[in-house]
């Protein structure tokens, strides 16, 4: 009639073993800047090279595409992190989906957000 016991000794055993010791985690120092300009590589997401783009940089002001979802918080956040500059102001402006034809089917443009970042006099940002 072991078998009847069989959930006693399981209990036995699993209270008998040693208790196991953590040992304390590193954090890696250099991985830290680069997540987080992984981070704001997702609130920005290129520069927008325009005409009006490349006459606002006169004025302290660059132009970025941006994602739907980013807000103006982030966005600064972002440039921050990526360029190491801190932005005076942001500002936000959707960009319109546009209607297309091509071989007499209708499609659409993928519309998007646009972001004017402001600085300070005497700070630019290096865009190639």
């Amino acid at each position: 009639m072991s078998f009847l016991n069989l959930r006693k000794n399981k209990k036995a055993i699993a209270l008998e073993k040693a208790p196991v010791i953590s040992t304390p985690k590193k954090l890696a120092v250099s991985g830290s800047k680069t997540s987080a300009s992984n981070a704001a590589a997702l609130f920005v997401s290129r520069p927008r090279i325009s005409e009006k783009a490349t006459f606002l940089t006169g004025v302290n002001c660059y132009a970025f595409e941006v994602p739907r979802t980013a807000n103006k918080h982030q966005i600064a956040q972002a440039v921050k992190a990526l360029y190491g500059v801190i932005p005076k102001h942001v500002r936000v402006l959707p960009i319109p989906k546009k209607v297309l034809y091509a071989r007499g089917k209708v499609g659409t443009t993928g519309g998007g957000k646009k972001a004017y970042v402001f600085l300070n006099k005497g700070e630019k940002i290096e865009i190639a």
